[in-house]
């Protein structure tokens, strides 16, 4: 994978991210578990040595999920136990 794939792959997981957050935020939670199994295939998809990895690369992913696991917080504290764990389950998918 080139370093230009690696690019467009952490960008396709930053927009996956954000649909993520869109989701939670409209209560779509079916939507939010898709776009979950989305990062997750997307991030196992990257490769974990690689001459094309550099540190910018590792950083952007690391900022990305932080901010997916943010989300999925917010989300656990708005919601009723019964919810927590759709977004529990979403989260352990890609993490």
């Amino acid at each position: 994978m080139s370093g230009a794939s690696i690019d467009q792959t952490l960008s396709k997981i930053d927009a996956a991210i954000s649909y993520f957050e869109e989701s939670l935020d409209r209560v779509r939670y079916e939507d939010a578990q898709r776009q979950g199994a989305i990062i997750a295939q997307l991030t196992m998809a990257l490769p974990t040595a690689s001459k094309h990895v550099t540190k910018a690369h590792k950083e952007w992913l690391a900022s990305s999920l932080g901010r997916l696991n943010r989300a999925i917080s917010r989300f656990d504290v708005a919601t009723k136990p019964a919810k927590q764990s759709t977004a529990r389950d979403a989260y352990s998918r890609y993490n």
